[in-house]
């Protein structure tokens, strides 16, 4: 992964629930941008919102180093989040440095839709991050490239669901290890055999910090072992060949 693909992420915290797993959403943004050879890099994470809907997201907010902007209310319950959010957007794409080709909102505000089809029209990616409600609305359906729900990122999903699958696992890394493996293996589309290369690949997008040998399993093969061994998929050896993951069972991810 040699060149950079930048991205915008705005967060308007008026309109989204408080149990949000923010940085489960973000590995997903990582995993489903088409970037092959390419890595993915949060250039700007910026939320808004007033005091209160800051105080449920802002422990998460730090940790993940987002710019918060506080919006307090003007005229009854109207704030400007969504007036702050889209000309910082428009500023982005003005100054073009770096050169942002990814930009993701995160509302169910439909006054975002001006910016999202101007920055569209402009050649950029637009997500938007909306509840499954408001992403069958056409005015939403027409203005961004793709649509993410915002229920899937509900809780600690995969660790809760399936908690046999961490009972080995003890050091905070090798957590993070493992979560980050399911996190990938949950974001391919099917259970047809995969080139490891390719999923290593996309495990670096988004835990690029982590090196296998300082882990529980040591490496990438250990870890599929571990893997197939609790019935999560196949891992298959090919000699003179490259190894494959297959039979992925989604109900354990």
């Amino acid at each position: 992964m040699n060149k950079k693909l930048f991205i915008a992420f705005y967060i308007d915290l008026e309109n989204i629930e408080k149990d949000i797993q923010l940085k489960n959403l973000m590995y997903n943004i990582k995993l489903r941008y088409d970037s092959t050879n390419q890595e993915p890099i949060f250039a700007y994470k910026i939320a808004c919102g007033h005091s209160n809907s800051i105080t449920k997201y802002r422990d998460q907010l730090k940790e993940l180093n987002f710019d918060i902007r506080e919006t307090p209310h003007i005229v009854k319950k109207k704030n400007r989040a969504d007036l702050i959010i889209s000309l910082d957007a428009f500023e982005k794409f003005y100054i073009n440095n770096p050169e942002v080709s990814l930009f993701v909102f995160m509302t169910n505000d439909s006054d975002y839709s001006v910016i999202m089809d101007m920055l569209r029209k402009y050649g950029r990616n637009v997500w938007l991050v909306t509840n499954e409600e408001d992403s069958r609305r056409d005015i939403f359906r027409n203005c961004c490239d793709n649509i993410m729900l915002i229920e899937e990122y509900k809780g600690s999903a995969i660790q809760e669901k399936k908690q046999e699958l961490f009972n080995d696992i003890k050091s905070d890394k090798d957590i993070r290890t493992l979560k980050a493996m399911l996190y990938v293996l949950k974001s391919l589309t099917n259970d047809n055999p995969y080139d490891v290369v390719f999923i290593n690949n996309q495990f670096r997008k988004i835990e690029n910090s982590i090196k296998l040998k300082y882990t529980i399993f040591k490496s990438f093969d250990k870890l599929y072992e571990y893997l197939d061994d609790k019935g999560v998929l196949k891992y298959t050896v090919i000699k003179g060949d490259k190894n494959i993951v297959s039979d992925i069972n989604f109900d354990l991810i």
